[in-house]
């Protein structure tokens, strides 16, 4: 690859370079640079070339990531640090070798599309579970899910798989195949479910996402943007709805403040009377999860201990008694996740009851919005920000008759 640039540097007329934040960033994509220098090396040739570089995060001030900043630390002489937008866009200039720069900055007022609704849902960490699948079942439509590690996709994707919602999952570790395996199913499917780390919040044109869960707040403010940038591309409409724990808001704060927001993004409403048939399904998966893994768990200790028996001690020496005692508990065992099995099968052979949504104001009775099947997420926030707007200006009202 760099001879053939080195060899045909003198005749490249077009250079484009996309995700220019992360891939010009110091302690990355060092062949990059590499290959920047080699076709850099004819000055006139420079001259003519014209360069492009895009960037959905070029202008923000934004934090190393981890594992960027955590080099940097370790070695106090490396060179990498944390830039201010105009240090990076300099930067840039020099590292790509461009001439009479000019910049055009078509960025969003808040950072994120003119057609992207957002939403949130602020809820215990182990409640986050129910609201995913509660989304899930209401809103059917091709929807990605962000997680902040590999360790959270796995855990969606076996939860959600026992709910038969045919998760697909995308993280770094996998496989080349599996990966362009899972997004061509991605692709293909119109109501697809995709649990994914940051690895696909960038470089992937996925068309028509509806919805976008960030099921757990991005680290960074970039990722967040990237992320929400899945979903209402090319002028068409999309949602995301961000997932806040009590450990979180701190982060939720950090967030907003980068993105220059002076007013939290709207609650996205949901039905009690339809929480309660979820949580019973989702707890239901969940002890069955848990029960999985318990037996598997066991049965890789007891298949470990029965191989030692078999080398150190005679047929004479086993107990039987304690054989007799495992056979029973392996019984109990397969019984009671039989039990959970056929019980979670009738649940999910129910469909469940659509009801009214409740959405509360504080200091205010609820209002209520109306219950259909087929109602868009987008549709059911805007109707909260409009109940929001009216419940504000009652309450102007209110206070200036008061005063």
């Amino acid at each position: 690859m760099f001879l053939n640039a080195a060899k045909n540097s003198d005749t490249t007329m077009f250079l484009v370079v996309d995700e220019t934040d992360r891939m010009l960033e110091k302690g990355h994509f060092d062949e990059l640079k590499q290959l920047l220098e080699m076709i850099n090396q004819n000055e006139e040739a420079k001259q003519r070339r014209r360069n492009f570089v895009f960037s959905a995060t070029l202008t923000f001030d934004h934090d190393l990531p981890e594992h960027i900043a955590a080099k940097a630390k370790k070695n106090s002489k490396s060179g990498i640090f944390k830039e201010t937008p105009g240090q990076r866009l300099n930067n840039l200039v020099q590292v790509i070798g461009m001439t009479n720069p000019k910049v055009v900055d078509i960025t969003q007022q808040h950072g994120t599309a003119h057609s992207l609704i957002e939403s949130r849902i602020v809820c215990k960490a182990d409640q986050k579970d129910f609201y995913l699948y509660y989304f899930l079942k209401r809103h059917p439509g091709r929807t990605l899910v962000f997680c902040n590690s590999i360790d959270c996709v796995k855990r969606l994707v076996s939860l959600l798989g026992y709910l038969n919602c045919d998760p697909l999952s995308l993280f770094g570790s996998m496989q080349q195949r599996q990966r362009l395996k899972n997004l061509e199913r991605f692709t293909q499917n119109p109501a697809a479910l995709l649990i994914a780390t940051d690895v696909a919040a960038r470089g992937l044109d996925i068309p028509n996402v509806d919805h976008v869960i960030h099921y757990q707040v991005p680290k960074t403010t970039e990722n967040y943007v990237h992320r929400s940038g899945r979903t209402a591309r090319a002028s068409k409409e999309g949602i995301t709805v961000l997932f806040i724990g009590a450990d979180e808001v701190k982060d939720y704060v950090k967030l907003n403040q980068s993105l220059g927001r002076t007013e939290d993004l709207p609650m996205y409403p949901t039905s009690e009377r339809m929480m309660k048939q979820i949580r019973q399904r989702v707890s239901l998966a969940r002890d069955i999860e848990r029960m999985d893994l318990h037996q598997r768990r066991n049965n890789e200790s007891r298949n470990w201990e029965d191989k030692v028996a078999k080398e150190f001690m005679s047929d004479s020496d086993l107990d039987s008694e304690q054989e007799e005692e495992l056979k029973l508990s392996k019984g109990r065992e397969k019984r009671q996740m039989k039990a959970r099995r056929l019980e979670l099968s009738r649940l999910l052979a129910t469909p469940i009851i659509m009801d009214r949504v409740e959405m509360k104001f504080p200091t205010s009775d609820s209002v209520d919005l109306p219950a259909e099947k087929e109602q868009s997420a987008i549709k059911l926030v805007r109707q909260v920000v409009q109940e929001n707007i009216e419940f504000k200006k009652q309450r102007n009202k209110k206070r200036k008759r008061n005063n």
